[in-house]
């Protein structure tokens, strides 16, 4: 591939990983660098596999990517990025990592018990559609709540699954439950005992689209893709007749082509879904409440025993449910919460990264001396 063939003309297996126009024009000025573009499959430490039209090769940050670079823009699964081969080594460098059109992430604790830090894990990227996972056994309605804003915050669609249909006589309960907390939300039902449901899924990744599995661990996420994939890629494990919970499988996330266009990215359960950065995101998840607090009488007003409140009218009358309120305060503080801690962290961490680029260009300068 060269810099005259690119965009619709680009080979047949990039395109159905997901290469359009959109990563051709990112593209275009690498071409005449002499770089190959490449997909992140799986991040190993520093080490990323990388799919190609030539194949599967191994790829690392570039020095300068290291050292400049902040921890969340170095290269994740789902990454459309520049490489540049180095036939001597083991390893091709990673010379530069196109713009993404969307970002999931969430927030982890330091290492530190005693430190009130935390720190940004980038999921995937680049993604569609995120399929928030739950058994439709043992459905965590206040989690799935907080998964739907924070992917609303990544810019990519949600869609809520409930595995292990089969395992209910009647679902009824918990679609009115997740109405109530999530109106609107698309919700499938699956089971991959009997298969169905899983069908349906396959309208998600029409047109070589990109989507990705979150959920806690044993929820059923390999065994769903698995299915989708067409054969047993994946590991899985028997669940238990109780709660419908399998044990966990996956270890790192993995990008995976799935037969006839599109990929599926399969990650580790995740215990807990800290929002992060995610106030656009609750915005939009609960646009309702937001459209009422116009109305209200007062500008400051906190929705509770102010006159005018448009809000607990709103309740009063039935248009919106207790739950749902309750679940937009409690995400809203928590992201005043997390951003406390995410600005701190990041102070930490833009003196580290310039204390390190400092040093790279100071080591270059003196070698240009010489």
């Amino acid at each position: 591939m060269n810099s005259e063939n690119h965009g619709e003309s680009a080979s047949p297996f990039l395109t159905s990983i997901g290469w359009d126009e959109r990563v051709s024009a990112d593209f275009a000025e690498h071409f005449d660098n002499g770089l190959k573009p490449g997909r992140v499959a799986r991040v190993d430490r520093i080490s990323s596999l990388i799919l190609t039209d030539a194949g599967s090769v191994r790829a690392e940050p570039s020095t300068e990517m290291m050292l400049t670079s902040k921890t969340e823009h170095l290269p994740a699964v789902g990454d459309w990025v520049g490489l540049l081969p180095r036939p001597r080594h083991d390893t091709d460098s990673i010379e530069v990592v196109l713009p993404r059109r969307s970002t999931l992430a969430r927030t982890r604790g330091g290492s530190d018990s005693r430190s009130a830090i935390s720190k940004t894990q980038v999921i995937a990227v680049n993604v569609d559609f995120v399929f928030a996972t739950h058994t439709a056994v043992k459905t965590n309605t206040a989690r799935l709540a907080r998964e739907v804003a924070q992917i609303e915050q990544s810019g990519s669609t949600p869609v809520a699954l409930l595995t292990k249909s089969d395992l209910v006589a009647d679902p009824s309960a918990v679609l009115d439950r997740i109405e109530k907390t999530t109106p609107g939300l698309r919700v499938h039902l699956t089971s991959s005992l009997t298969g169905d449901g899983v069908n349906e899924l396959r309208q998600y990744l029409t047109g070589n689209r990109t989507v990705v599995f979150i959920g806690a661990s044993g929820v059923g996420k390999s065994t769903l893709s698995n299915q989708l994939l067409g054969n047993e890629v994946l590991a899985t494990r028997d669940v238990r007749e109780f709660d419908g919970k399998g044990k966990q499988t996956t270890t790192a996330r993995h990008l995976l082509p799935i037969p006839g266009g599109g990929v599926l990215i399969d990650t580790p359960g995740m215990r807990t879904f800290t929002l992060q950065g995610a106030e656009e995101g609750l915005e939009k998840a609960f646009s309702d409440i937001n459209d009422l607090a116009e109305e209200c009488g007062f500008r400051d007003c906190r929705h509770g025993s102010e006159p005018g409140c448009a809000v607990q009218a709103a309740i009063r009358g039935g248009d919106l449910t207790t739950q749902r309120f309750e679940s937009f305060l409690k995400l809203g503080g928590e992201i005043r919460h997390e951003r406390s801690k995410s600005d701190k962290a990041s102070y930490a961490e833009e003196r580290a990264r310039l204390r390190g680029r400092t040093k790279y260009y100071k080591k270059n300068i003196k070698q240009r001396e010489r």
